[in-house]
């Protein structure tokens, strides 16, 4: 395995998040967004895919990436949907 194998999922992860974030800011912050909690959910499995390329490199730099945008998909995709459930219940 090559180097580029574990930038790529990273970088697509970090696409669906920024999307998500995206989506988030037009509909607002405050109200949610399931869009864009769905985006940021999806961000899960190139992150989870890059982080077992890093572990077969064996390197903490290569893990290092994938992890940080594994938990921040996560927390996106709850914070939206949280907030928009709240917005349904206000």
């Amino acid at each position: 395995m090559s180097a580029p194998d574990t930038k790529v999922p990273s970088l697509i992860a970090a696409g669906l998040l920024a999307a998500a974030l995206v989506v988030a800011a037009i509909g607002g912050f405050t109200e949610g967004s399931i869009l864009g909690a769905v985006l940021a959910a999806l961000g899960v499995v190139p992150a989870l895919w890059g982080i077992v390329n890093g572990l077969q490199h064996q390197t903490q730099a290569a893990v290092a990436a994938p992890v940080i945008l594994l938990f921040a998909n996560i927390g996106v995709a709850g914070l939206l949907l949280v907030l928009k459930i709240i917005d349904w219940v206000r």
